[in-house]
């Protein structure tokens, strides 16, 4: 610690003697009401560009020789107000620092109206003024402002107003282009924020308005409000109609618009005597969902909206009504990787193979049967089996059910023989049909989306490098639309895929294209720093250069997946000279393996080994490996195998290290697996002091990387 703490002056000493100060640099001069560069005296302004606060030095500001108020200042932004006494037309504002000044022009006027904060626009009580609190015609309001100039009696900068300080001049106030009486303008902060109270118009139409505030003939940007209907107006019904697509129809479940007049107050909708789930409700539109347990046939619907109830509307009411969102949330988007890319558009297509997620309503009862008004907790599938079809040819669907309040989700595969272009997509659920909807269809080329080590499952970047000789998991979208079948390895071309390591194709493990996945196994004569260039050929084309970062190692344990606990991660080991797999035993059951009462060479079986046991745990990325571990040798040529017989043994170079349950454990061997190229395996004897459990922690070390598993160990 002593020797830490005499560092600290020569350090402080050497940061200012050895690099001066940076000058300021000014990038823009902000109202931060309107965003633009409208400024009146008095008010704040936001200062922003670099070097502001050089060594924790404070700035000046100053604009036309005046000094500003500094209320806060950091590298990047400085927050300012202006001067009071500033006169108006163009002036120039300076910041100065202990590293120099910067200025920037600007034009000071007499009013700067800008709205400011949220809310910008409130209720009596402060609440803001929205889609579920509108205001209503007559009712009288408050908008919080900036730049509206001098107040008598005048406020000085920095300081707090007291109780009235009034502008001097009265804005004018607007809302949908019609008069508003105003009833107040007054500062209400030291930062320059004023109050302006006006009452909206009674003769305003019951819809989303514009404010806007006018001084000096000087007018702010609008800033909307919903203008709803004042409790005790009657709510009046013009239509109900299917809420993703006003073409489709009505059934439990679905979700629905209801279109009128003073509907902002919404609090109840009746159908056929049961309540609908409420979404949201502004004055011309209330959106529902409908009753899951509604009758099919004839019924109404009305809509009651503070102590006022609409005359009812009659429906009529089907099993189903199917119908992709036409607006709103994006009808379709391809699946990549296990997750959701961009919306499916002309600048995203999607192309034969892909597999494309789309959403929609009004596909009735699943199972189990989620109440109206609530989203399940998972995926509830239909109880119906719905079929779709694309460009008139029927795709396969993996999954259909709920996911959200009455939003369905259907996960199809576009088949391989879709035609290119605009295509139709028709649901069919029960004996009701979707309206079509359009999905653009296109050869698109790859899109890569990562590397990542294939037995660990690690990305790999710039940061994080992969050995030569290693299993690589490439990501990438429109890789083809055949998945292949068992190992491919040594062919290094699938279907016109390829990998190319500095345009040499390696060879190729697996190509899925259902998963957007490649693996591959890394050419072991590749060195293990610098980087790559790695390019991937389908016949969608060819992709861009891409860039990867080698390492000497990088060690990743291949995992057994554990149907009874996901998140388990389960090296991928075996009883040495035997044929048992090391596992917990509910997870041997649950794959079927028989019993290990004796294990042997030839028995497949699984269950958890023992202290003592000898095991051999399997892995990639354990680097340079030669015969007999020689430094100067040569690694298994890409292409081949270690020779099944063991003739010739091939250890790596590094010697790892290895800890189970936390104590060290033995390496009796590093190497090749014999039959394999970029597999290895680690001998070793599990110790006698490991405390047993379904989960001991296995953690393999080789030169500044590691991976962490578990393995099982049980009493004798």
């Amino acid at each position: 610690m002593q020797k830490l703490f005499a560092l600290v002056p020569l350090l402080s000493f050497y940061a200012t003697a050895q690099f001066p100060a940076t000058p300021p640099l000014i990038i823009s001069v902000l109202n931060p009401g309107s965003n633009d560069q409208r400024f009146c005296a008095g008010m704040l302004v936001q200062i922003g560009g670099n070097n502001f606060v050089p060594l924790g030095v404070a700035p000046t500001v100053t604009v036309g020789n005046q000094a500003a108020y500094i209320q806060s200042a950091v590298s990047n932004l400085i927050v300012a107000q202006l001067p009071l006494s500033l006169l108006n037309g163009p002036t120039t504002l300076t910041v100065k620092t202990s590293g120099g000044s910067a200025s920037f022009g600007l034009t000071i006027y007499p009013f700067a109206p800008a709205f400011d904060f949220v809310p910008a626009i409130a209720d009596a009580s402060s609440k803001e003024i929205s889609v579920s609190n509108p205001a209503f015609p007559g009712e009288p309001v408050i908008a919080t402002m900036v730049g509206l100039g001098p107040t008598n009696p005048l406020v000085s900068i920095t300081t707090s107003p007291p109780t009235t300080a009034p502008t001097t001049t009265l804005p004018t106030v607007t809302v949908g282009g019609l008069p508003a009486q105003v009833t107040g303008s007054v500062i209400v902060s030291d930062r320059a924020i004023y109050h302006v109270s006006f009452t909206i118009p009674t003769n305003i139409a019951l819809r989303d308005q514009d404010v806007v505030v006018s001084m000096g003939g000087i007018t702010s940007q609008a800033s909307t409000i919903p203008i709803g209907a004042a409790t005790g107006t009657t709510p009046t019904i013009t239509n109900v109609f299917n809420f993703a697509d006003d073409r489709g129809g009505l059934s439990p479940g679905a979700l629905a618009a209801i279109v009128g007049q003073n509907l902002g107050s919404t609090t109840a909708v009746s159908v056929g005597g049961k309540p609908a789930f409420i979404g949201s409700a502004s004055a011309t539109q209330v959106n529902i969902e409908l009753p899951i347990d509604l009758p099919v046939g004839g019924t109404t619907l009305t809509v009651t909206s503070g102590s006022q109830t609409s005359e009812p509307i009659n429906l009529t009411i089907d099993t189903v009504s199917p119908a992709f969102f036409a607006h709103g949330l994006p009808t379709f988007r391809l699946q990549e990787a296990g997750v959701f890319l961009a919306e499916i558009s002309a600048l995203n297509p999607a192309s034969p193979g892909n597999s494309v997620f789309g959403r929609l309503v009004g596909l009735g009862p699943t199972n189990p049967l989620v109440p109206t008004g609530k989203a399940p907790t998972g995926l509830a599938p239909t109880v119906a089996r719905p079929m779709i079809t694309v460009g008139g040819r029927t795709a396969n669907f993996s999954s259909c059910g709920l996911i959200g309040v009455g939003i369905y989700e259907i996960v199809f595969t576009l088949p391989i023989d879709t035609p290119l272009g605009n295509q139709d997509v028709i649901l069919t659920i029960g004996d009701k049909s979707s309206p079509s909807v359009t999905l653009i269809v296109a050869n698109a080329p790859q899109s890569f989306l990562g590397f990542r080590n294939a037995a660990s499952g690690q990305l790999r970047d710039s940061t994080h490098g992969i050995a030569p000789n290693t299993f690589l998991s490439i990501y990438s979208t429109n890789i083809g639309s055949t998945d292949s079948q068992g190992n491919l390895f040594p062919s290094t071309n699938y279907l016109n895929t390829q990998v190319l390591f500095n345009d040499k194709p390696a060879p190729l493990y697996n190509v899925l294209p259902s998963a957007n996945l490649i693996n591959v196994a890394i050419p072991s004569e590749l060195a293990d720093a610098g980087t790559n260039i790695v390019t991937i050929m389908s016949s969608n084309g060819i992709t861009e250069n891409l860039i990867l970062t080698m390492a000497s190692t990088d060690v990743g344990v291949f995992r057994i997946p554990d149907p009874t606990n996901p998140s388990r991660q389960i090296a991928a080991a075996t009883v040495a000279n035997t044929a048992q797999v090391v596992l917990p035993q509910a997870t041997a059951a649950a794959y079927k393996f028989a019993q290990c009462p004796g294990a042997s060479p030839t028995t497949s079986c699984a269950g958890p080994a023992h202290a003592g046991d000898s095991i051999v745990i399997y892995f990639t990325g354990g680097g340079r490996a030669t015969p007999n571990g020689d430094p100067n040798g040569n690694p298994v040529p890409t292409g081949s195998v270690a020779p099944p017989d063991g003739r010739i043994i091939y250890k790596t170079v590094l010697t790892p290290i290895l800890t189970i349950g936390g104590i060290p454990a033995p390496v009796l061997f590093s190497g090749i697996a014999p039959g394999t190229a970029a597999e290895y395996q680690i001998n070793t004897v599990i110790p006698t002091g490991v405390t047993p459990g379904d989960d001991v922690a296995v953690v393999l070390f080789f030169e500044g990387n590691s991976d962490t598993v578990t393995i099982s160990v049980k009493n004798p």
